[in-house]
């Protein structure tokens, strides 16, 4: 099982720097709790885990969507990407559109199934460990290093282990939906 800490050193070791006992360890410490976060939410947006799959029950809102649906739901404070959603009144999947943090749907009384913002990072199956460590590695590695070539190396490593942790969670469960091919992300942010 790996920590925050345990997932830092591996990315810090990918970029051949020393590893750091806390996240307020000066400076590499800091700097990877800093950007941690984002570069942990980015990974998990970009397929539907096993380890961060979760359902709710939504609550309605007062105010009903102006165009397109009848109603207007909150979403759960830690959704990072919403999958699908089915009425349980009719036990049909049905349409649904994100406006900001609300889901407008016509379904009378609907069940989301999401991605969850999941901070446990001993939840995580080893290769989505990589592939955060390795997003880390290539978000920190212009930062740390000022270096282009480096952070063109974590690119490719970034790509190739997000590609490995994908295949392998698809395994598992339900098909995945088609999605953006990973490397197109990489290229978007340093193409």
């Amino acid at each position: 099982m790996y920590d925050e800490v345990a997932i830092c050193n591996l990315a810090l070791t990918w970029l051949g720097q020393k590893p750091i006992t806390s996240l307020d360890d000066r400076p590499l410490g800091l700097v990877c709790k800093e950007v941690w976060p984002l570069a942990r939410d980015a990974v998990l947006r970009l397929h539907r885990w096993n380890a961060i799959q979760r359902q709710a029950a939504l609550a309605r809102l007062d105010q009903a969507p102006l165009l397109g649906y009848q109603h207007a739901y909150k979403l759960p404070a830690d959704c990072l990407r919403a999958w699908r959603v089915v009425d349980r009144a009719t036990g049909e999947q049905a349409p649904f559109a994100l406006f900001a943090r609300d889901l407008h749907s016509d379904a009378e009384d609907p069940v989301l199934t999401y991605g969850a913002r999941e901070e446990d990072t001993t939840r995580y199956d080893p290769l989505l460990v990589q592939a955060c460590a390795a997003n880390l590695a290539w978000t920190l590695a212009y930062q740390l290093l000022g270096h282009k070539a480096k952070a063109a190396e974590m690119a490719a490593l970034l790509n190739s282990k997000l590609m490995l942790a994908k295949n392998i969670d698809g395994l598992e469960g339900e098909k995945d939906p088609p999605q953006e091919q990973v490397s197109s992300y990489v290229s978007r942010r340093w193409g």
